[in-house]
């Protein structure tokens, strides 16, 4: 999972991240001798500030609204997905019962307690990976047990070859584009009914949204800048080579955890390792407590490299500066994009 500061949404995605970060340049200082960064222990990283395109990407993702929002919206949706399963189900012949155990989950996150831009804290929790405070800010789907799906039980009724026909029935045939099954059917129906699918599906908009694709594919994590060539530099003196790009550090960290502890299983990715309940339980195998250590040493390397490269200020310009030439360039075209969602919300 990527979890740092600067990943570029895609604008077709609605549960896109944010973007964008800055931070301060008084946590850093030049050592006249060597005409060396030095980083100043217990300094901090400043928090995210918004950008010049942030108003228009919460728009069109849905961020920019309280947690309780996002749940409520998020609610609302998946009553509508269940009710068009259920009559698509229905219209095949087959009964289905409204499952809304399988609906999205917004994290009540206790955004005091996540602070990944404070040195102390991640001296204490690394990227929170292995033990955590709270749920790192972010989506999460409930876990889709078979115990708790009413379905189940209507299944166990059918005949092997009922219930495969019932399965394909929701979950589509062979050929998708014949056949893609009442669920994936009942979510494009949900999504064209939305704000951001009307917008998607215009023609007017067609040309803004292609540029802003442009934009965003300029600001990836993949595409390398100075800042994290410098950082990479910094990483390998600090013992830590063969990293390329600033947000490889965490992903490396959580791919490290999802091997020793299985942490995510079945099809559709679901969280088994609970870094949350860990740390009130503070029960840890040797293993974890091992690779604790590393990753707070990982993530302190990363912290400190960061500062010492003025990473987050030097992102944060890039971002401006990039975002600052689209609105100047599409001012009108945003404008008109904020109105027709006014007008759908």
């Amino acid at each position: 999972m990527l979890r740092r500061r600067f990943i570029a949404p895609h604008i077709a995605l609605i549960t896109s991240l944010s973007i964008g970060a800055c931070a301060t340049p008084s946590s850093i200082t030049h050592n006249d001798a060597d005409n060396q960064l030095n980083v100043i222990p217990g300094e901090n990283i400043a928090p995210q500030n918004e950008t010049p395109l942030t108003e228009f990407l919460n728009l069109l993702t849905g961020l920019g609204i309280s947690q309780e929002e996002q749940q409520r919206q998020a609610d609302a949706r998946n009553v509508r997905v269940q009710e068009l399963i259920a009559a698509c189900m229905q219209e095949h012949g087959f009964e289905y019962a409204l499952n809304f155990n399988e609906g999205m989950q917004i994290p009540q996150t206790d955004f005091s307690l996540w602070n990944p831009d404070d040195r102390d804290w991640v001296a204490q929790w690394g990227y929170g990976e292995v033990l955590a405070p709270t749920e790192n800010p972010g989506f999460s789907f409930s876990e889709m047990d078979a115990a708790t799906d009413p379905n189940t039980e209507i299944q166990e009724r059918l005949s092997p070859a009922e219930r495969q026909a019932w399965q394909t029935a929701l979950h589509g045939g062979p050929d998708y584009e014949l056949n893609p099954g009442c669920r994936a059917t009942a979510f494009d129906t949900v999504i064209a009914e939305s704000p951001l699918g009307f917008v998607s599906a215009a023609d007017e908009f067609a040309p803004l949204l292609a540029a802003l694709d442009e934009m965003m594919a300029s600001l990836q994590p993949e595409v390398s800048f100075a800042h994290d060539r410098d950082w990479a530099n910094c990483m390998a003196d600090a013992g830590h080579p063969g990293l390329e790009r600033q947000w490889q550090a965490a992903n490396h960290m959580s791919f490290e955890v999802f091997q020793v502890t299985g942490q995510f299983a079945g099809d559709f990715g679901f969280r088994r390792w609970d870094p949350v309940a860990a740390a009130a339980t503070g029960d840890l195998p040797l293993e974890l407590s091992q690779m604790r250590e590393r990753e707070i040493d990982m993530a302190l390397a990363d912290f400190d490299c960061r500062v010492a490269v003025d990473y987050d200020a030097r992102q944060a310009a890039v971002v401006n500066e990039t975002e600052t030439q689209f609105v100047n360039d599409h001012r009108s075209a945003l404008e008109a994009l904020r109105s027709a969602f006014e007008q759908r919300s």
